[in-house]
């Protein structure tokens, strides 16, 4: 696979992008350059050419004190999104969020739901048996999620100032969603504000414990469009502030309980290689994947919520 350079533009965060307070360093990307798909995104010219990690000293948040303006974000995917987050449509694929709908549908036939970060529209695709309105919110639109949707469609970032129907919804999923996040206060106001009363967030995003403390070796904040993580105590007082009944459990990552046996096998076979250079280079030529945002040998690396609108 042919790889190509691009150069973005990167904003700076000073302060702790959920509660503006003080952060202390934790750790540093020490690469000098994201794979994401066939690019390569170099790091900013800043300093020694790593990126600083820090940890909010008020209420605990993690994040990376430089990440990509949202005009670079949308120039990046739009150059890749056919190859990236793409779904498989396979018949187990979203097994995890329709458990979870289920869970909270409490018999409710009729069920209003909105997909944050919708992408190419499978897990609306798996929705369809259900009657209701089915809407979906992302930064751009794949053509294949246009038939699935009986609602409306936001193109928007979640914690932007965006214009919607004022229809609001039973269900609110945010899969692999919460660590895109530029302003996660702005996020959840957003999220109560499209929920019925009583209305449910669920959702997952990826669990801070699993980098045992090097965070700059984590393969989650290695990832090009991840700017943030939520220790479970940050989350769990960020959703009581903002009006919601918290559930959260640890658990593995939707997409890896849905996998295959035989990419499972594969992934435990990648990993047992993961920090081999040459192995490195070899995977990123070939299938234009960083190896070690595959290989995860953590096995509750994720946190799966179920939020209630008080």
């Amino acid at each position: 696979m042919k790889r190509y350079q691009v150069d973005i533009t990167y904003r700076t965060n000073d302060q702790c992008p959920l509660c503006e307070g003080k952060g202390r360093e934790i750790g540093r990307l020490t690469d000098d350059v994201y794979h994401f798909g066939n690019l390569d995104i170099p790091y900013p010219k800043i300093g020694n050419g790593t990126i600083p990690i820090k940890a909010c000293t008020a209420c605990g948040l993690i994040y990376k004190c430089y990440v990509p303006e949202q005009s670079s974000l949308l120039s990046v995917l739009a150059k890749v999104k056919d190859n990236v987050w793409k779904s498989n449509f396979r018949p187990d694929s979203h097994d995890v969020e329709l458990r979870l709908i289920e869970k909270v549908r409490n018999k409710i036939a009729h069920l209003d739901i909105i997909d944050i970060g919708c992408s190419d529209g499978g897990l609306l695709h798996e929705l369809r048996k259900i009657p209701g309105r089915h809407s979906g919110l992302d930064i751009g639109i794949h053509t294949e999620c246009k038939e699935y949707i009986t609602g409306e469609f936001i193109q928007a970032f979640i914690d932007s100032d965006f214009s919607w129907s004022g229809v609001p919804y039973d269900v609110v999923t945010a899969f692999d969603l919460l660590e895109h996040l530029y302003e996660p206060t702005k996020a959840f106001l957003k999220f109560a504000e499209l929920l019925k009363p009583d209305g449910f967030l669920i959702g997952q995003t990826g669990n801070p414990y699993f980098a045992r403390g090097d965070y700059g070796g984590w393969w989650y904040l290695r990832l090009f469009e991840h700017h943030i993580c939520w220790p479970e105590e940050t989350l769990i007082s960020a959703a009581d502030r903002y009006g919601f009944t918290v559930n959260i459990t640890r658990t593995r990552h939707k997409g890896r309980i849905a996998m295959p046996s035989w990419k499972k096998s594969a992934l435990w076979i990648t990993d047992r290689f993961r920090n081999m250079t040459l192995f490195q280079k070899f995977v990123l030529i070939f299938f234009g994947r960083d190896i070690r945002t595959l290989a995860d040998p953590s096995p509750q690396d994720h946190l799966t919520l179920v939020l209630r609108k008080r």
